[in-house]
């Protein structure tokens, strides 16, 4: 009978002692890292270094970014000589920057130059306003909407359409633009110095009239 109650008493003990044990859960290290996933970790990793050559793509540059200053702004217009018994010609451009000299192609103005009608390239206007060309003579560059000539003479497109040449305080009318030379001057003057006579010297004073001899 003692036998038996001490077997029972033992066996309880021993599920007592395991029910204890079983409850407890071991440490955790502190330097545990339960806590960290694998989110965390790549935020945490600093970034690559960057490879040799591998340099931040540079902006594309403005599509004729630099090219405003030689463009050759289109208007239609004509141009005629004003001297009577001139040996130059009408001058027609249109908006689509065809030239026809005396109701004839004769070129074509696109951008920032000229190209005959046979295509051959006659000037090309410079971003700096200077004009270059077998076309024209050298020496010549913009000076805002008046074209400058190595001499000193100015070509300049009046309100009127005048187009007068000054030099040494003298003017001179040279042509009449009708249309749009108010809106297009370089065009009107660019054409005026590839297909009309520009004289080369200051224009000549007023003649003064001949004396008369007194009656006797």
């Amino acid at each position: 009978m003692k036998t038996r109650l001490f077997l029972a008493s033992a066996l309880v003990l021993s599920l007592t002692a395991a029910a204890c044990g079983g409850d407890k859960k071991p440490a955790e290290s502190p330097e545990s890292n339960a806590g960290i996933t694998e989110t965390s970790a790549k935020e945490d990793m600093p970034p690559p270094p960057a490879k040799e050559g591998d340099a931040p793509a540079a902006p594309a540059a403005e599509e004729g970014a630099g090219a405003a200053g030689g463009v050759i702004k289109l208007a239609a217009m004509k141009i005629a000589p004003v001297k009577k018994g001139s040996k130059d010609k009408a001058i027609e451009l249109k908006d689509d920057g065809s030239v026809s000299i005396d109701g004839k192609p004769a070129a074509t103005i696109k951008g920032d130059s000229v190209d005959s009608s046979g295509g051959t390239s006659m000037l090309t206007v410079g971003v700096d306003g200077s004009l270059v060309g077998n076309g024209v003579k050298p020496g010549y560059k913009f000076e805002g909407d008046e074209l400058v000539a190595e001499n000193g003479a100015r070509l300049a497109v009046g309100d009127d359409g005048t187009i007068s040449v000054t030099r040494d305080g003298k003017s001179e009318p040279l042509a009449k633009a009708e249309g749009g030379a108010a809106t297009a001057k370089r065009a009107a003057l660019i054409a005026v110095v590839l297909w009309m006579t520009v004289p080369a010297s200051a224009p000549a004073k007023d003649a003064k009239p001949a004396a008369t001899k007194p009656k006797k």
